[in-house]
């Protein structure tokens, strides 16, 4: 054949592969070939509009299907960004605590979120997110001894936040908008500071106390909260319901 081409003879058609269109007709050399089976023609895409996905029925549903074996089989808290950007902490037994993103479908898919130090905390019981879907800011918590908070530097990774003393929390508020401001209330009574707050969405923390006129330091303690923006935040304080101590306990062992 011709140098740089290839050339492809059936029938009466002769194509030479090229950069140009294939234009040659030349006479066939022997008998016609049979022609092969007949292909199958391209079906006929659907006039109109793609169908929408099926919505969810009004009300309270279950959109995870029995056994309930897809998902963290303990879930401490969530925290959603848009309908089909969740992040979940919890965990299995036998597998241990982390976050995961939830993509919000029918039986969807929790897809783990890395730690930077896979032991990570050792019971993350807290997600707060804001800010883009494609680039989440916010971060989680929980309650272990020599671990940190963790902030988000992307969709599915996690980093240790800057030094803070042994915190507890069950609670961490991100603001919707940005998910720069992280708020999150300090269930731990040896510090002196009830809340902590970021501005660098969980990067580094200032401590924030509450005032002695607000909440009675006895009996009450910062418990969850939620940030809206820099300088607006709810804060829910009180102690756990607990009956007064009895004067006469019962002995031994129903004391």
């Amino acid at each position: 054949g011709e140098q740089g081409y290839i050339r492809v003879q059936k029938g009466n058609d002769q194509c030479m592969i090229s950069q140009s269109p294939c234009t040659a007709k030349v006479t066939s050399v022997g008998p016609t070939p049979n022609p092969g089976p007949t292909a199958d023609p391209e079906p006929t895409p659907p006039s109109g509009p793609t169908p929408a996905p099926k919505p969810f029925p009004k009300g309270w549903v279950d959109i995870m299907s029995p056994p309930w074996m897809d998902g963290p089989q303990l879930t401490f808290g969530i925290s959603c960004i848009s309908g089909s950007d969740c992040y979940v902490v919890g965990g299995s037994n036998g597998a241990g605590f982390g976050a995961f993103h939830f993509n919000g479908e029918w039986n969807g898919y929790f897809r783990h979120v890395n730690q930077q130090q896979e032991a990570g905390m050792a019971m993350l019981m807290a997600v707060g997110v804001g800010g883009p879907a494609s680039n989440p800011k916010g971060a989680v918590g929980g309650m272990d001894f020599g671990a940190q908070p963790q902030y988000f530097t992307g969709k599915y990774q996690l980093n240790n936040s800057l030094s803070l003393p042994f915190v507890v929390t069950q609670y961490i508020s991100a603001d919707r908008a940005t998910g720069q401001y992280v708020l999150f209330a300090d269930g731990f009574s040896g510090n002196d500071n009830d809340m902590w707050f970021s501005k660098n969405g969980g990067l580094d923390y200032t401590g924030k106390k509450i005032t002695a006129s607000v909440i009675d330091k006895n009996c009450s303690f910062a418990n969850a909260q939620v940030v809206v923006d820099e300088n607006t935040w709810y804060v829910v304080a009180g102690g756990n319901p607990a009956p007064p101590p009895n004067p006469n306990p019962p002995p031994p062992p129903f004391a």
